[in-house]
């Protein structure tokens, strides 16, 4: 005997909640109709504990993807700003304040005094 798709719909509409899981909708409704099925109409819920199964298996394993990607992207995020240094021709300044209190730099090795405005 088949089981009346109307009334296995009904069944899952009376267990279906917008927040809930697929596995979770899914033990719902096995429980609910492992309560109300019987005779050869039971084995329906063969099918539907194997879903269970393959549900339950999948969970795991979809976490571990996405903790996965989300490590990737973690790391090529954090590669884009490895290097902070700021582009120039690398000449190396030191900074010094003069006689009148006032800041200068000039390369290292020059005599060269270049002001730095107060600002």
């Amino acid at each position: 005997m088949e089981l009346d798709k109307d009334y296995l719909k009904k069944i899952w509409d009376s267990v279906w909640e917008e927040n809930l899981s697929e596995l979770e909708v899914q033990k719902r409704y096995f429980a609910k109709l492992d309560m109300e099925l019987k005779g050869e109409n039971r084995f329906h819920l063969i099918a539907l504990g194997r879903k269970i199964d393959e549900l339950e298996m999948k969970v795991p394993f979809l976490n571990l993807l996405e903790k996965e990607k989300e490590f990737q992207n973690d790391r090529n995020r954090s590669a884009e700003i490895k290097d902070t240094r700021i582009e120039g021709d690398g000449t190396e300044w030191i900074i010094e304040k003069d006689g009148e209190g006032k800041l200068f730099k000039r390369e290292i090795g020059s005599k060269e005094k270049i002001y730095l405005e107060n600002k």
